[in-house]
């Protein structure tokens, strides 16, 4: 199942997930670390969600919060497949700066990726370049690189996606590049 095919990861990102949900969950964050994989949780709150407006970050977190207590330790940020607006980049950075360091703030492995509006891999761009420039390294690997960025996009017409073909975007996202 497509993360976005559940109404609680995109439509409605705001409502919890109740005892049984969360125990799911549990579940499959104890399978995927006695298989050594990475098993993460994406949430889509692009739709509607203000992203420097206190409830809304207080209710992604809350959101995050109890499924990093059952033990899931990566989450994804899914800003893309929304319409694109004038200073989005820079807001989106900011809330995914924001969105980390409170997860790591509760678990020191906790990761974050985000994924963007603007598909990568095309061109570069003033939304990508904002984008690499958005969230500080502040000596360490904020938005947790490598997989700070979701690579998206071109992948979608070619199974791999090359250097040549990522160069544009990369040499605009900077440090943060997929």
């Amino acid at each position: 199942m497509h993360p976005k095919d559940d109404t609680k990861h995109r439509a409605d990102w705001r409502v919890q997930y109740d005892a049984d949900e969360r125990a799911r969950f549990r579940e499959l964050a104890e399978h995927a670390a006695a298989h050594n994989a990475r098993f993460g949780f994406a949430i889509s709150p692009g739709l509607d969600v203000t992203y420097d407006a206190p409830d809304d970050r207080a209710a992604i977190f809350a959101k995050l919060k109890p499924l990093l207590d059952v033990g899931v330790p990566w989450f994804l940020l899914l800003l893309d497949d929304i319409p694109m607006q004038p200073g989005l980049a820079p807001r989106q950075a900011d809330l995914a700066t924001w969105l980390f360091d409170q997860l790591r703030s509760e678990r020191a492995d906790a990761s974050l990726t985000l994924c963007p509006t603007e598909y990568l891999g095309t061109r570069p761009s003033p939304y990508l370049g904002d984008l690499g420039a958005g969230p500080p390294t502040r000596g360490r690997r904020d938005v947790d690189r490598p997989d700070g960025l979701l690579a998206h996009g071109a992948r979608r017409r070619r199974p791999r996606l090359d250097r040549r073909a990522r160069r544009p975007a990369n040499d605009h996202l900077g440090q943060h590049a997929p």
